[in-house]
This record gives C-alpha cells, structure tokens and sequence, in this order.
C-alpha cells in the first residue's frame, strides 16, 4: 500500500477520482439513452488508449535487489533468527545460482530451475536430499494467518 504521505499518493488519488466521474457521466448518458459524451480531459481520448495499449507492460525501473527485499519481509515478519540464518543461506543459493541479485527478473521457470539444480549431483559432490531441498532450502514460512 502506497503511504498518503507519498507525493505519488496524492497524484494517484487525483487520476481515480477523475476517472470515477468520467465513469459516472458515461453510465449515467446510457441510463438516459443519451449519446455518449465526449471525453473530459486528454488521457480520456480514444488515442490515449491506444497509446496505453501499444506502450511495453514492463515499465522500466532501477532494479530491486533481493538482499533489499529480503531485508523489508525481515523487518515486517521478525522471524526467528534460527528461521532467518536458513533464509540467508536458501537467499544465497539462489542469487549464485541465477547469477544476479534483480528480483524483477525472477521467474518461475527460474525458481524451479534452481530447485532442480539442488537435487541434482554436481561434479565430485552427491545429490542433495530431496526432503533438504524441500524443506530447508526452499520451504517458505507457514502463513500464520495474521496479517501485519
């Protein structure tokens, strides 16, 4: 959730009301069996939608490392610091193991890819245990059903 104290908050904030009344005035001129009105302001216009439509769905942002978001889940969540040892190392793993610290490029294919790796035996190391892998390694916290 966005703080209100974000200036981004207030921009946001702005642009649903304005798009609530544009809306409003088009339901209501179809309940009246009026015709359509025109659109209120410039991102309303027919070309802004298209415009929308044809700008790439991936916006273009600094990278969010997954130390840093590791760091935020440890802050909100407290877990126990046994619990948290265990995350480093399963953390640590898996950033070796996709060769970057971008979370923004992390795939499920990615995820799985990583997991298979650790069951499958390396050069002159044995296999890891399936039930290690499972529940040390990739095992996420069981939700406790309170919400912060």
């Amino acid at each position: 959730m966005l703080p209100a104290e974000d200036p981004l908050f207030d921009h946001l904030n702005e642009r649903v009301e304005r798009a609530q009344r544009e809306l409003a005035l088009r339901l209501n001129a179809g309940l009246n069996y009026e015709d359509r009105p025109g659109p209120t302001h410039a991102m309303f216009e027919p070309s802004a939608f298209v415009q929308d439509r044809d700008t790439p769905a991936r916006l273009e942002t600094a990278p969010i490392r997954i130390a840093e978001l590791f760091d935020e889940y440890l802050a909100e969540r407290q877990p126990a610091a046994k619990s948290v040892q265990k995350m480093r190392v399963a953390i640590s793993s898996l950033v070796a193991h996709l060769g970057h610290e971008d979370a923004g490029r992390v795939t499920a294919k990615n995820i799985v890819e990583w997991k298979t790796a650790l069951l499958t035996s390396a050069e002159g190391k044995k296999a890891r245990d399936p039930g290690t892998v499972r529940n040390v390694l990739v095992k996420a916290e069981a939700p406790t059903g309170k919400r912060p």
